[in-house]
C-alpha cells in the first residue's frame, strides 16, 4: 500500500533495496536537477552582474568623451571668433598702410588708389567668412561626435538596467530552484531506507527502516 503525501506517492514500507525506492519515487533524478538547475541559474545572475557593470562603465566612458567632444566644439568655436578678429585687425592694418603710402606718394585716394583698397577689403572679408566657415564647420564635427557618444552612453546604461533585471531575475529562479531541491531532499528524507549516502547530497540522513519484533504468540488456554 502507498500512502499519498504532499503530491508524492511515498511507499508505506519498503520490501526492495534503497536505490529501487529511490528509482521508483523519482525524487533522486529531480533533486539532482534542481540543485544543477540552481547552479546554472546563480552563475547566469553573476554574469548578468558583470555585464552590467560593464555597461555602466562603458556608459561612464562614452559620458566622458561626450563632453570632452562638447569642449572640443566651444573651442573650435572661441578659435574661429579670435581668428577672425585677427584677419579683421590685419586687414584694418593694411587698408590703413596702403591709404598712408598713397597720401605720402602725393596720390589721392581716387581711381587706381580705390581700387587697391576696394581688393584689399574684398580679400579681407573673404578671409574672415572662410575662417568661420571652417571654424563652424570642425565645431559642427565635435557636436556630432558629442551627440553620438551621448546616445551610446544611453544605450549602454539600457543595457545595464536590462541586465541588471536579468540578473534579479536569474537570482529568484536560483532561489526557487535551490528551495524544490530543499523540499525534495525532506521528501526524499522521508522514504524509509532512503538515508543512506547520496552522492552530492549531503544533507539526506533519513535513519533505516527496522522491523519490529514479532509479538509473542499465545497459545490456546493461556
Amino acid at each position: 500500500m502507498a500512502i499519498f503525501y504532499g503530491g508524492i506517492n511515498k511507499p508505506a514500507a519498503s520490501t526492495g533495496t534503497q536505490s529501487t525506492i529511490l528509482a521508483e519515487s523519482g525524487l533522486l533524478n529531480a533533486l539532482y536537477g534542481e540543485t544543477a538547475a540552481a547552479t546554472s541559474a546563480k552563475g547566469e545572475a553573476a554574469a548578468l552582474n558583470v555585464e552590467a557593470a560593464g555597461a555602466t562603465a562603458e556608459a561612464g566612458q562614452y559620458g566622458i568623451a561626450g563632453d570632452i567632444s562638447a569642449q572640443n566644439a566651444q573651442l573650435a568655436q572661441v578659435s574661429g571668433q579670435l581668428q577672425e578678429y585677427q584677419n579683421t585687425r590685419n586687414l584694418m592694418k593694411t587698408l590703413g598702410a596702403q591709404s598712408a603710402g598713397i597720401s605720402a606718394a602725393g596720390f589721392a585716394n581716387s581711381g587706381s588708389a580705390v581700387d587697391l583698397a576696394r581688393s584689399s577689403l574684398q580679400q579681407g572679408l573673404l578671409q574672415g567668412q572662410v575662417i568661420g566657415t571652417n571654424a563652424s564647420i570642425e565645431a559642427g564635427g565635435y557636436f556630432q561626435q558629442a551627440a553620438a557618444s551621448a546616445a551610446e552612453a544611453t544605450a549602454a546604461k539600457s543595457a545595464a538596467a536590462t541586465e541588471g533585471i536579468q540578473s534579479n531575475v536569474a537570482g529568484q529562479v536560483a532561489a526557487l530552484d535551490t528551495a524544490n531541491a530543499a523540499a525534495t531532499s525532506g521528501y526524499l528524507n522521508m522514504i524509509p531506507g532512503a538515508g543512506a549516502n547520496v552522492p552530492g547530497i549531503p544533507n539526506i540522513s533519513a535513519p533505516a527502516v527496522t522491523t519490529p519484533a514479532a509479538p509473542p504468540v499465545i497459545g490456546k488456554g493461556q
